[in-house]
């Protein structure tokens, strides 16, 4: 039996906030009633929040009632918590006097869960390599990612970026007949900045692209899109200011912020559908040694699963290794 969805009536300060939400929006009309709908295949597809349904149905039947797609943060405090105190800080100077130095250190110690898998997955072609690779980054990522977006003002191709730009983030509209795309919209703008196409873009494509179509269809793809994106401005009567060439090799540059993030979610996606946050501990403190923890231990449990992951890789930054040569010698 599938499992069902979890379906609730709203009251109290969460159903005012999306009162207010409606108000903000030139909707004030007498809300009836809210009934948030969490839809159970969705279950485990975000990392930080899940995707959820509002219906909002007013006093005066005669208004047609209002369907809503939500983003909901986590439900665990603990989780909550931690992407709180991950995310914000009181004051500017805070995040450069106290968060910077100790990222920086945190960074220059942690192993990241690829090495973990390499290193506890069953051995695998390449992989010595790639661990001479992972270890050469070490210490070193987050200062390549802020320079990578870094904005620059000397760099001819500019828009806005959306941030976190991959398929969750997303809504599409098909064809009833044909199942074919007909339109589509971004959600979640928490991030957006000012950069390179190629920073969403290569984004994108790791994260929201089967590896193995990526790798085959690479340069077709970045044609798809230049292509597309060369009509669109024409459309505003603006010419692209760099070539084809040119576009290339700025996307071996600024994919690499896609391509790290790869690297994480291929070591966690598996795992994730496994773990249920709610039951995790609500101490922050902990709560990163507890997940640390499940992912060692069903590195254990699925040898050959871990295996798998642990090919796709090796595959992938000898991937990233490929693009970078391509653009050293071009």
């Amino acid at each position: 039996m599938a499992p069902s969805s979890h379906r609730e009536i709203l009251d109290g300060p969460l159903r005012q906030k999306f009162v207010d939400i409606l108000k903000s929006n030139g909707i004030p009309d007498q809300v009836e009633t809210i009934t948030l709908t969490e839809p159970a295949a969705l279950k485990g597809q975000h990392f930080s929040s899940n995707a959820v349904y509002i219906l909002v149905e007013f006093q005066d039947s005669s208004l047609k009632p209002k369907n809503l797609f939500v983003k909901k943060s986590v439900t665990n405090s603990g989780h909550a918590e931690f992407l709180k105190d991950m995310q914000f800080m009181d004051k500017e100077s805070t995040f450069f006097v106290e968060f910077l130095p100790k990222l920086k250190k945190f960074c220059s110690n942690y192993k990241g869960q690829v090495k973990e898998i390499l290193e506890k997955g069953h051995p695998v072609p390449g992989d010595s390599k790639a661990m001479e690779i992972l270890a050469g980054y070490l210490g070193k990522t987050y200062l390549l990612m802020t320079e990578l977006l870094r904005y620059r003002p000397e760099e001819k191709l500019h828009v806005v970026n959306h941030g976190d730009c991959q398929n969750n983030n997303m809504m599409f509209k098909l064809d009833p007949e044909t199942e074919k795309i007909t339109d589509h919209v971004f959600v979640d703008l928490q991030i957006t900045r000012l950069a390179s196409p190629n920073v969403d873009l290569g984004y994108f494509l790791y994260t929201s692209v089967k590896n193995a179509v990526r790798r085959q269809n690479l340069t077709e793809l970045l044609q798809h899109y230049f292509t597309n994106f060369v009509k669109t401005l024409t459309m505003f009567d603006e010419n692209c200011p760099i070539s084809f060439e040119d576009f290339v090799k700025d996307y071996s540059e600024k994919s690499q912020f896609g391509f790290f993030f790869n690297l994480n979610i291929l070591t966690a996606l598996e795992v994730m559908k496994d773990i249920n946050f709610d039951n995790m501990s609500d101490d922050p403190k902990t709560y990163m040694d507890e997940f640390t923890a499940l992912i060692n231990d069903w590195i254990v449990k699925h040898p050959e699963k871990s295996s798998e992951i642990s090919v796709e890789i090796v595959a992938v930054i000898n991937e990233n290794e490929k693009i970078l040569d391509d653009a050293r010698s071009s």
